[in-house]
């Protein structure tokens, strides 16, 4: 299969330009990469005036099977990673059963090949059943390819097995994502603390709560010099212990969700659970301070936390709902539209915060776009106006608080391995 790419902008990082070219693929791999290319293709894919990047990577979804396919599948997920722009994308081990042994991991992995439209990489359980009692075989779960850890969820309390944890994990050469939750604190509350929460008569979640456990993560990082990915920030606490961390060589990552930059406290309501969350929705001193480490390179990387539910799940109280929104469809165009063309990002954080870091943190392939490199595109419309609607979504669930925006700026076409996997804008 020959495919050509004319008349693209490719995004390079190293020289923070756009520069207009022509992509030719055939089979898996880019063949040339050239200011003009007339050759013969089977496929001819018109992207004037479009943005050409390394395919996306989410290194922070749930996709729900085994055990829940009422929220999602491997097929409904990879299809809604597809529609966002996503070429690879890593799924939370709080499956049931466990993701915490091998043929657990393994059925996931068959699955992902014969079924899923993207790539799908397994994070396997920290401890077993989540339980934060016992460590998981993550030996069996390395040999079969993982390169990622996590309880999502939960937070291991005991922070001599977190050290353990990390320990084993650094001698693997595998990837501690931790979930930063005091849960004592958090005290089975649904949204952040404060005056909003007072309002809606809604018990809250300090932000210390967060804030607590990355202060932990970042001793034990540094104590055992191994380094150690903190999920979903939402604080700003959290991004200046994370700064301060950095700035003394701390081996410290981190990621912010979209639904943490473009939201905050003011958007939650009774009448829509889909904005409960875990962390919540901070303020807005919270979300300029994200925005800002994002900017400056304190935030890493930008992750869905991709989280489905059923729709008659959501469909109760506020505080007896589940936490969790979906985003695999709706992170980029939120990202663009409310981010990029307001020029708080550029498209060169994009490639930043959607691929470089996470591709070089989790040790993945991280040279870009180049003859003989694989063929994970992803190639942005910055023009294009999408409706978040529930005909939009690919996702089997719709607990999204943006149904009914309309977002300038979206991922069009996306190839996995030189396989067109969506075209203008649909997935194939």
């Amino acid at each position: 299969m020959r495919i050509l790419i004319k008349n693209g902008r490719l995004v390079s990082y190293n020289s923070k330009e756009l520069i207009k070219v022509d992509i030719l693929i055939i089979n898996e791999t880019i063949n040339r990469i050239e200011f003009a290319l007339d050759v013969d293709a089977d496929i001819i894919i018109n992207a004037t005036g479009k943005l050409i990047f390394p395919g996306f990577i989410d290194v922070h979804t749930h996709l729900r099977e085994p055990g829940f396919p009422h929220k999602e599948t491997i097929l409904s997920g990879t299809r809604a990673a597809a529609k966002g722009g996503f070429t690879t994308i890593f799924c939370m081990a709080n499956t049931s059963p466990v993701v915490d042994n091998t043929d657990t991991y393994k059925l996931i992995l068959e699955k992902s090949a014969n079924e899923g439209k993207i790539k799908v990489l397994p994070v396997g359980a920290i401890t077993k059943g989540l339980m934060g009692k016992e460590l998981s075989d993550m030996l069996g779960m390395k040999q079969l390819g993982a390169i990622a850890l996590s309880d999502d969820g939960h937070t291991i309390k005991n922070t001599q097995l977190m050290r353990e944890a990390i320990e084993l994990a650094g001698n693997l050469n595998l990837k501690i994502i931790d979930h930063c939750e005091d849960s004592y604190l958090a005290n089975h509350g649904s949204m952040r603390e404060g005056s909003c929460a007072e309002k809606l008569i809604i018990r809250g979640i300090p932000a210390e709560t967060e804030d607590i456990i990355v202060a932990r993560d970042i001793i034990l990082a540094e104590l055992t010099g191994v380094p150690i990915h903190l999920a979903h920030i939402s604080s700003k606490g959290s991004v200046e212990l994370i700064r301060r961390a950095k700035a003394n060589g701390v081996p410290i990552t981190a990621e912010v969700t979209p639904h943490h930059l473009v939201l905050t406290e003011l958007d939650v309501t009774l009448t829509d659970t889909s904005t409960k969350c875990n962390p919540p929705l901070g303020t807005d001193s919270d979300r300029s301070a994200l925005i800002a480490g994002i900017k400056d390179g304190t935030l890493d990387m930008i992750a869905s936390d991709h989280a489905p539910h059923a729709k008659y799940e959501k469909n109760v109280a506020y505080e007896k709902a589940p936490f969790g929104m979906i985003g695999l469809e709706t992170s980029v165009p939120l990202v663009i539209d409310r981010l990029v063309h307001k020029g708080l990002l550029d498209w060169f954080d994009l490639y930043r915060v959607y691929y470089l870091n996470a591709a070089i943190a989790f040790g993945l392939p991280s040279s870009g776009l180049f003859p003989g490199s694989i063929a994970d595109i992803t190639i942005i419309d910055q023009t294009k106006k999408v409706e978040i609607s529930k005909a939009f979504l690919e996702s089997k669930a719709e607990n999204s608080p943006f149904l009914g925006l309309v977002l300038m700026g979206c991922a069009t076409e996306a190839f996995v391995n030189g396989k067109l996997v969506l075209q203008d804008g649909k997935v194939i």
